[in-house]
């Protein structure tokens, strides 16, 4: 069954990034700030038609990252399915660009996180889904100095499809003639433990600290 989302920050509630309603969970924070520090450098991806940019993710490509006194392990974790994209389409329409993602596994029982950034020639929009256990899930979409936008901008979670899609308004990001989009996902499977997972969305390889992988699709043009 969808889950379909409205909860989503608006631009004169940028203080509300301090309440308890309104602000990402720490651990999501944490999650989050890995992601993006793991997007340092960027590379292309995908092929791309008028208006669709398709890419199909490799399985099995997650890193598993832990936290420990003596620092942060990063190691490939081709056995964590939840999580795991398998393909991403980034749509360009009349109205709307739509970031529509298909995972392995998808699952309440598991802290969920996607990450990324919606690039065009106009303007620039972070997004970030946050799914909790026992909490519905939230989007959050910010502008480069993140502060929140794009009070129109919808997401929907199927955990049956194992998919979520998020629909962001052409006016939101000034009407643009291309967009480009790189994500990230990040997972948690509840076992108590100091590991999480990561999978860059447009990348067929486990993500590398070292590389600071964070891949863009290719330009969509509106149709």
């Amino acid at each position: 069954m969808s889950d379909r989302l409205v909860e989503v920050l608006s631009a004169d509630l940028h203080s509300g990034w301090d309440s308890r309603s309104k602000r990402p969970s720490p651990w999501s924070r944490a999650v989050l700030g890995c992601a993006v520090a793991a997007g340092l450098v960027v590379v292309g991806a995908g092929p791309a038609s008028a208006d669709r940019a398709e890419w199909t993710d490799a399985a099995g490509d997650m890193t598993g990252i832990t936290e420990s006194s003596d620092g942060v392990d990063m190691a490939p974790a081709p056995d964590h399915h939840a999580g795991d994209v398998t393909s991403i389409v980034v749509r360009h329409g009349r109205h709307a660009v739509t970031v529509k993602v298909s995972f392995a596994q998808l699952r309440r029982s598991h802290f969920n996180a996607f990450v990324g950034k919606l690039r065009t020639d106009t303007a620039a929009r972070h997004f970030y889904v946050e799914d909790e256990v026992d909490v519905r899930p939230r989007l959050y979409m910010v502008n480069k100095r993140f502060r929140p936008v794009c009070g129109g901008a919808t997401l929907d979670v199927d955990y049956q499809a194992n998919t979520l899609a998020v629909r962001v308004p052409r006016t939101c990001l000034k009407r643009p003639d291309w967009v480009r989009a790189a994500a990230m996902s990040a997972n948690d499977n509840g076992d108590g433990s100091n590991t999480y997972y990561l999978d860059d969305a447009f990348s067929p390889s486990p993500v590398d600290a070292s590389e600071g992988r964070r891949t863009w699709s290719a330009r969509v043009y509106r149709r």
